[in-house]
Order: C-alpha cells, then sequence, then structure tokens
C-alpha cells in the first residue's frame, strides 16, 4: 500500500509540475520594451484675414492645457460647445458686418423700386404710353439691381461667418504643444498655436521589422502607464507599421481623483502681489474672472487647509483696487485696496469650480491625462 501511495503521489506531482509549465510557456517568450507616448494627428493652426485688417489675437491657451470637443446630440444640436481655443478682436470685422446688412437693406429698397416701376410699365406698354426703348431699360436697372442685390446679401453672409471666425473653439479633445501668436496683430496668416488628439494615444515602440511584422491582433500586449499603478491593453487590429517599429493605440482620459464625499477642482490660482518687482509689496492680487459679487460686496473663494492639504471654501471678501496687471497672455490679476482675510500664495477656487461645492470637501488637482505626449513607457508583448 505505501508503494502505491507513493506511485500515485509522484503522478500528482509530475501533473502539476506538467500544467505550470505549460501555463508559464508565454511568460518565456514576453519581452519588454520602452515605448514613447506619441499623438496620432498633430495640426498647426494658422490664422490671418487677407483682407486690410489682419486680425488681433486676444487670448490662446497655455502649452501643456487640454480642452474638451463639443457635445451633440443626436440631432447634432450643440450640448456644450468645444472649450475656448483663440479669440481674435471683433470691432472691425463688426463693423464690416454691420455694414454689409445696412448695404444689402439699402439695396433691397433699389430693387423693389425697380420692380413696382416694371410692373407699371407692363401695364400701359400696351397702350404705347411709354416706349419699348424706355421698357427696356427699366428692364435691365430691374435685372441689375436684383444681381446687386443678391451680391450684397452674399457679402453679408460672408461678413457675418468672418465675424463668426472670431472666436475658435476646440473641435475635438486635444492638447496644446505649442503657442507662437499668444497675444497681438496677425501680420498675415501666421501659425498660433499647435495642438494634436488625445485619444486615443499612440505610443511608439522601436522594433526589428521581423518582429514587428508577427504582431497580430492575438498577440497579448500590456502597457504600463507611469500615471498609474493598473496596466492597460490596446485597440486590436490598430496597430500601426513603421520604418522605427510600430505605433499602438491605447484608450486615455484625464487623471481625475476619485475622492469620496470630495469635489474634484482644477480651476484655482495663487494670491500674487501686484507689483512683480517686490516681494514685499503688501498689495495682494487675485485673478480678475475670480472676483464674485453678492449684497455684501466683492468676494473670492479661498480654499481652506488642513495638515497642508485643501480641504474646503470659504468665502473671503475684498475691496478691489482700481488696477490691473496683466501676468500671462491669458490671465490678468486685479489689485485689491483690501484683501481681508487672504494672504500671499493663498489658494484661491474660479467661480464655476466653487459654484459644484455644495457640501463636503474638495480634492484640487492639475489637469493631466493617463498618457502624456512624450511620456517613456513599460511596453510587454508576449
Amino acid at each position: 500500500m505505501r508503494i502505491c501511495y507513493n506511485k500515485y503521489k509522484y503522478q500528482i506531482t509530475l501533473f502539476l509540475l506538467t500544467v505550470l509549465s505549460i501555463i508559464s510557456i508565454p511568460s518565456l517568450f514576453a519581452k519588454e520594451y520602452t515605448g514613447t507616448v506619441v499623438p496620432l494627428v498633430t495640426n498647426e493652426f494658422s490664422w490671418g484675414w487677407n483682407d486690410f485688417y489682419r486680425g488681433k489675437v486676444l487670448y490662446t491657451p497655455m502649452p501643456g492645457d487640454i480642452l474638451l470637443g463639443p457635445i451633440t446630440n443626436i440631432k447634432g444640436d450643440t450640448v456644450r460647445p468645444g472649450d475656448l481655443l483663440i479669440k481674435v478682436n471683433d470691432q472691425y470685422r463688426k463693423s464690416v458686418y454691420l455694414n454689409a446688412v445696412a448695404e444689402a437693406k439699402e439695396q433691397n429698397y433699389t430693387y423693389k423700386n425697380t420692380e413696382s416701376v416694371l410692373a407699371r410699365d407692363e401695364k400701359v406698354l400696351k397702350s404705347n404710353a411709354i416706349s419699348q426703348l424706355q421698357y427696356d431699360k427699366d428692364l435691365n436697372a430691374y435685372k441689375a439691381a436684383f444681381q446687386t442685390l443678391l451680391s450684397d446679401k452674399n457679402s453679408a453672409v460672408m461678413a457675418k461667418d468672418m465675424l463668426e471666425y472670431t472666436i475658435f473653439r476646440a473641435q475635438f479633445d486635444c492638447i496644446i504643444n505649442t503657442v507662437y501668436c499668444p497675444f497681438g496683430l496677425l501680420a498675415g496668416e501666421n501659425n498660433v498655436l499647435q495642438l494634436s488628439q488625445i485619444n486615443p494615444m499612440g505610443v511608439q515602440v522601436q522594433l526589428d521589422s521581423a518582429i514587428a511584422e508577427n504582431i497580430t491582433n492575438q498577440t497579448p500586449v500590456t502597457i504600463y502607464p507611469i500615471r498609474d499603478s493598473k496596466p492597460v491593453g490596446i485597440f486590436n487590429g490598430r496597430t500601426r507599421n513603421t520604418d522605427k517599429g510600430v505605433i499602438f493605440e491605447v484608450d486615455n482620459y484625464n487623471m481625475i481623483p476619485d475622492e469620496k464625499d470630495s469635489v474634484p477642482i482644477s480651476n484655482f490660482d495663487y494670491v500674487l502681489n501686484f507689483s512683480p518687482n517686490s516681494v514685499e509689496s503688501k498689495q495682494l492680487a487675485v485673478p480678475v474672472d475670480y472676483l464674485d459679487k453678492d449684497n455684501q460686496g466683492y468676494f473670492v473663494q479661498k480654499a481652506q487647509t488642513q495638515k497642508g492639504k485643501p480641504t474646503s471654501l470659504v468665502k473671503v471678501y475684498v475691496k478691489p483696487a482700481n488696477m490691473i496687471r496683466r501676468v500671462t497672455p491669458q490671465k490678468q490679476f486685479q489689485a485689491l485696496q483690501d484683501a481681508g482675510k487672504l494672504q500671499l500664495h493663498d489658494i484661491v477656487v474660479a467661480k464655476e469650480d466653487a459654484a459644484k461645492v455644495k457640501s463636503g470637501n474638495i480634492a484640487l488637482y492639475t489637469k493631466e491625462l493617463l498618457f502624456m505626449p512624450g511620456d517613456k513607457v513599460k511596453v510587454v508583448i508576449d
């Protein structure tokens, strides 16, 4: 009985070793590579009118800003417009549009007048009250007025389009790579900024062509992002072979903190000195668009901290001064005559984000993607 037991135990052990070896065979062939995160689509955005006034840029995002495209319903109606991409001065375009509308309106009166003259001529032509020559002259005037009216209406439509083009919004989810013209007059059709698609994102891996050609839709590929401990897979069937290897496609999204009972907030800034030349200045400043007002006066929403971590918001009343300082092409700070309980480098929150906080804590975060362009990530190909 002892011999049979040992023989049976040996068979069980051999079977388990065989199963384990079969399971571990794929891992023996897995290879690790370093991949670089690259956008799949990059676009240089140029702008400038080809007439008397080229345009003046008033606003562009900052490099690294993440913008979201529009959301529409199934009918194509815009539910949420895309984030602001470029704003150009619109005063000249407004005057061109209003002038075109006025010209079209005036030409419509001229057209109606020639139409009534022609209708009168047709009634009296048979009785020889007017000559054929006069009738032909009035007919030609009617046709010319009609053509001019169509031209003026088209000019008004084009002028309206040009006016609408003073504001550009993101047409898809993107990240700003470079800003060439953050503010100022456009001398021609300048490059204003460069942007890239963010989802899906590409991961480029340098591989020998022989290895790249053997990667199929069934080849397991695992990618390890640097901003999350969880690895991700790829979109099978959308791998691109290049002269340097392959580009895998991965899903990408914003890294928004998921903390219990906390409202995530990404639009925040710091209380600064209004004077850029002195760190000892006692006149503080806050972002202009962060100032809000109620029946007690102007206020900002300050982030209260606990053990160095922002946890809640408190309303701080202030008295704005009449001076504004442009800190960046995108942001202006207003001096405070009375800063209330604000101190230098306190964190203040934008009005639209503060409005989301009804109760509970807050969680401040910087907008980042799971995969950012240029990231070096680990790629495992089985």
